[in-house]
C-alpha cells in the first residue's frame, strides 16, 4: 500500500479545499473521496488534521487523521460493500467482529449517525495522554516492570526449614533458649542474615537508581509506516508495592511534558542523538547481523527489551520496527 505523506498535515473545515498545503491532485483525491463528509466533520469537531492518504484498496482510499502532534488517531474510508462511512479507531472495540481489527471498525450510512456513535463510544481520544494510557498502557506497564527486574532480585527468600523457623520463633518468644539451635542451624541463620543485609543494601541502591531514572521526563521517539518520526517527552511516575521501588509495580501515572511533533529525521532532535547513537553501537555489538531502517540509521528492524547499560526502555506494538503499521506505531523511551 503506497502511503502519501502530507508532511504539513492539512486542517479540514467547511472550506477545506482553501487550506490544503497539498498538490492539487492530492487535495482532489481527498475532497473527491466519498468519505470526505465524515473527514470534514471529524476535523471540525475534534480539531483533527489529514496526516496521510493511501492508495486505492478494495474498500477505497484510506484517509488517516491525527492531531497537530502527528500521532494517528483514526483511519476513515468509504466501505463499498456496505455503502457506508467507516472509521477504524484505536480506543474502543466492538463486542463482536471477525477478528480484533474488525472489532475496531465502526460504520454507518449517514454521517450524523456515525458521529453520534463516535461520541458515545469515545472513539477519538481527548488527548494524546489518553491514547497512550488506553492503547499503549499495558506495554508501558510491562516496560517499567522489565526495567525494574533488570536491577536484580530483591525478595528475601526463606533459607530455613519449617522446624528451624519454628525454633527461632520460640526463642524470640522466650519459650526456649538459643542453645536449642544446632550448630548447623546457627550457621544457616548467620548466612541468611548476611544475605538479607546484602539484599537490603542492593534494594537501597536499586531504589536510588529507579528514582533517578523516573525523576525526569523521558525522551520518546515513535516510528510508523510513514517513515517519519514522532518525538516528545513523557514523565512516568511509577508506584511500587513496598515503598518507592522495593516491591512489585502497582501502577504508574503518565504526563506528556513536551508535546509530540513529527520530524523527517530523528537527528533533528538534539538531545536524542547521543543516546540513539550509543544504542545503535551497543546493538550492533550484541547483534552484528541486525539491520537498521530509517534515514537516521538508528531504528533497528527488530528490537525488544532493555539495554541496561544505557537505561533504555523500549517496546514494540505487535509488529517489528520495520513493519509498524500507521495506527500501531512503535516507541522507544530514553532518559534525557
Amino acid at each position: 500500500m503506497k502511503i502519501i505523506h502530507t508532511h504539513a498535515a492539512c486542517r479540514m473545515s467547511e472550506h477545506a479545499e482553501e487550506k490544503f498545503p497539498l498538490t492539487a491532485d492530492e487535495a482532489y483525491r481527498i475532497t473527491d473521496n466519498k468519505a470526505f463528509p465524515l473527514v470534514r466533520e471529524l476535523a471540525h469537531k475534534y480539531d483533527l488534521q489529514v496526516l496521510a492518504i493511501s492508495g486505492e484498496t478494495i474498500e477505497g482510499a484510506n484517509i488517516y487523521l491525527s492531531r497537530a502532534d502527528g500521532i494517528p488517531v483514526c483511519r476513515v474510508y468509504w466501505m463499498k460493500n456496505k455503502e457506508a462511512f467507516a472509521i477504524r479507531n484505536v480506543m474502543e472495540a466492538k463486542d463482536r467482529g471477525r477478528d480484533h481489527e474488525d472489532r475496531l471498525i465502526f460504520f454507518g450510512k449517514k454521517v450524523n449517525f456515525l458521529m453520534k456513535v463516535i461520541e458515545e463510544k469515545k472513539l477519538i481520544p481527548k488527548t494524546t495522554e489518553d491514547m497512550f494510557r488506553c492503547v499503549l498502557g499495558s506495554d508501558i506497564y510491562n516496560m517499567i516492570s522489565q526495567l525494574s527486574n533488570t536491577f536484580g532480585e530483591t525478595r528475601k527468600q526463606p533459607m530455613l526449614t519449617g522446624e528451624e523457623t519454628h525454633r527461632l520463633l520460640m526463642i524470640v518468644l522466650n519459650n526456649q533458649s538459643k542453645d536449642t539451635l544446632s550448630k548447623d542451624t546457627m550457621n544457616k541463620v548467620l548466612v541468611t542474615l548476611d544475605k538479607y543485609e546484602q539484599i537490603d543494601s542492593m534494594r537501597a541502591k536499586r531504589i536510588e537508581e529507579m528514582r533517578e531514572i523516573f525523576s525526569k521526563p523521558l525522551r520518546v521517539v515513535g516510528h510508523d509506516a510513514l517513515g517519519s518520526f514522532m518525538v516528545g517527552k513523557v514523565l512516568l511516575q511509577p508506584t511500587w508495592g513496598d515503598g518507592d521501588s522495593g516491591g512489585e509495580l502497582q501502577s504508574y501515572r503518565l504526563e506528556i511534558t513536551e508535546s509530540f511533533k513529527r520530524v523527517n529525521d530523528v537527528m533533528e532532535v538534539d538531545d536524542a542523538i547521543t543516546t540513539m547513537a550509543m544504542l545503535k553501537t551497543h546493538l550492533q555489538q550484541i547483534y552484528p547481523n541486525m539491520t537498521f531502517t530509517g534515514e537516521s540509521g538508528f531504528y533497528p528492524e527488530s528490537f525488544k527489551g532493555i539495554i541496561k547499560e544505557l537505561n533504555v526502555m523500549a517496546f514494540n506494538k505487535r509488529d517489528s520496527w520495520g513493519n509498524t503499521s500507521l495506527l500501531k506505531p512503535s516507541f522507544i523511551f530514553m532518559p534525557t
